[in-house]
């Protein structure tokens, strides 16, 4: 059996993970840009989520929405080093929307590791070897040993988003399961 470790089930009362840390509402606003979203906890087709909606603009140099999660614990990154990716349980409306993941070497705002996925309008899990990710404006290989931020991103779209997710979860490879702690 693969242990799985989980990040966050959206079963706490609302807005609380079981890293200790809020889900956030982050817009290209911080930097001049036009897209809005809304972040919420939603009930949908039985599950309960995460929903993140909203419109992107590409004007004024910006273009995203996300979803982003604190994985730090006072301070100390979150060493997934025995895991070997993600998997997440989502739902969409059949655009590309990306994974992204923070580290250490992420020094500025705009970096990360990113992996596209195209949710359905129907719940999926999906899952995401730590391989997938590829550094976006940065040249540090990704060090799953290090990270710091967990972001969902609707980015480059210009018009309406709609995205949920009602799990996610890291993957490994040892009998038993665990909670992130």
């Amino acid at each position: 059996m693969r242990e799985v470790c989980v990040i966050d089930a959206l079963t706490g009362p609302e807005g609380d993970t079981l890293s200790g840390h809020h889900w956030q509402l982050v817009t290209d606003r911080l930097m001049g840009g036009e897209s809005g979203g809304d972040l919420r906890f939603d009930d949908l087709d039985g599950e309960t989520c995460l929903h993140l909606r909203g419109r992107v603009s590409t004007d004024s140099q910006g273009g995203f929405v996300q979803a982003r999660l604190d994985l730090e614990r006072d301070g100390v990154p979150l060493d997934a080093g025995r895991f070997r990716g993600l998997r997440v349980r989502v739902r969409g409306d059949g655009q590309e929307y990306v994974i992204a993941l923070r580290t250490t070497d992420c020094t500025q705002a705009w970096q990360s590791y990113w992996t596209p996925i195209r949710p359905s309008a129907v719940w999926q899990s999906i899952e995401l070897p730590f391989t997938l990710f590829r550094p976006y404006r940065l040249d540090m290989a990704f060090d799953r040993r290090r990270l710091t931020k967990l972001g969902l991103l609707a980015v480059g779209i210009d018009g309406e988003v709609d995205f949920a997710l009602s799990r996610v979860e890291f993957l490994g490879a040892v009998d038993r399961p665990e909670r992130l702690a």
